[in-house]
């Protein structure tokens, strides 16, 4: 689910949260450079990643053990289905 919020204390799904993948500008925008992947056994190990990283402007947790950390300096501006 794309989260976001700046230094996050707490997450808010973007565009309905559930089901949405993080984007940078646009919804084509998905430069690695804009995340670390990391493997994680629960959302809030993904929140809490987040959380350790100063730079993180929100989260893509996909279910599973996939973890997006977004550090990209402009902020998730888009998401996608």
């Amino acid at each position: 689910d794309a989260q976001s919020d700046a230094a996050p204390s707490h997450f808010e799904g973007v565009d309905g949260g559930q089901g949405r993948c993080c984007r940078g500008a646009t919804s084509s925008d998905n430069s690695a450079a804009y995340y670390t992947l990391t493997s994680v056994s629960s959302l809030d190990e993904c929140e809490s990643n987040c959380r350790n990283e100063p730079r993180c402007v929100g989260i893509e947790y996909t279910g599973g053990t996939h973890c997006e950390v977004w550090t990209r300096p402009g902020g998730i501006m888009a998401s996608i289905p």
